[in-house]
């Protein structure tokens, strides 16, 4: 196991400034004996780091990105590469999450997961796609930018969480995803955690109303995955299988491999 050397540092609310940060995490990509790189926390400050990350070695040589949150921009970066990577709890969570991180190892291994959970979603559903996606507001803050979702002809299934939003806050994202077309080939939404959700003048309506109305698509919530414990990791840019039957819900992958 390799710490940056910036590992310690501050830079006010970041681990660093831009310029350290962006050698740490450059060093771990260009370093053939790095397999993965699984990210300490998340907070704020990766997009700052897109235009800078030289991710070309990623493609000969592709490792594991491990992290959610903010590091969803890496994520979506990772999509465009056609390179797998795990929504899955930081570093700095996993003493809290022994179950999270027994199931983050699981998928390195390479071993088929299966979850499943009750869901409020109230239609039967058979679906199948890469599952993709990852913290709403990133999503939201990367439309318009090369580095958005970009659901091509393939199905998808799209994951989404979030924590401390005003529920009118997720509705206008939902609108900014829906007028970006990144709705466009995707079969079916799973939400995860929405932590902290506030309904400020009694806005109208669910979350998963919410979803449903903006999206048009069919909309299955209660993942235990997101800003909650356990945080259930997941394989993005892999291929699962959904399923809702009765109020409970399954998501199965396929083979695992980048």
């Amino acid at each position: 196991m390799l710490l940056p050397q910036h590992g310690m540092k501050q830079f006010g609310a970041l681990a660093g400034s831009d310029i350290v940060r962006l050698t740490g995490l450059q060093m771990a990509i260009n370093n053939p004996e790095v397999k993965a790189i699984w990210f300490a926390r998340g907070g704020y400050g990766s997009s700052r780091l897109l235009d800078r990350v030289d991710f070309a070695g990623l493609t000969a040589l592709p490792k594991w990105f491990i992290g959610f949150s903010d590091i969803t921009v890496f994520h979506q970066v990772l999509q465009s590469l056609e390179i797998c990577s795990l929504h899955a709890p930081m570093v700095t969570q996993l003493a809290q999450d022994a179950k999270g991180f027994e199931a983050t190892l699981s998928l390195l291994a390479g071993k088929l997961q299966t979850l499943i959970w009750e869901t409020s979603s109230q239609s039967s559903l058979k679906t199948e796609g890469l599952l993709i996606g990852g913290n709403l507001s990133l999503l939201a803050h990367l439309c318009g930018s090369k580095y958005g979702l970009k659901p091509k002809e393939q199905s998808k299934i799209l994951f989404l969480e979030e924590v401390g939003e005003k529920l009118y806050h997720i509705d206008r994202m939902l609108i900014q995803l829906k007028h970006a077309g990144q709705f466009e080939q995707v079969t079916a939404i799973v939400l995860g955690d929405f932590s902290d959700i506030i309904n400020e003048a009694n806005f109208p309506g669910t979350l998963l109303e919410l979803v449903a109305y903006h999206s048009g698509l069919p909309v299955v919530d209660g993942l235990q995955s997101g800003h909650c414990l356990p945080n259930m990791p997941l394989g993005f840019g892999i291929h699962y299988e959904l399923t809702v039957e009765h109020h409970q819900a399954s998501l199965r992958n396929s083979t695992i491999n980048l």
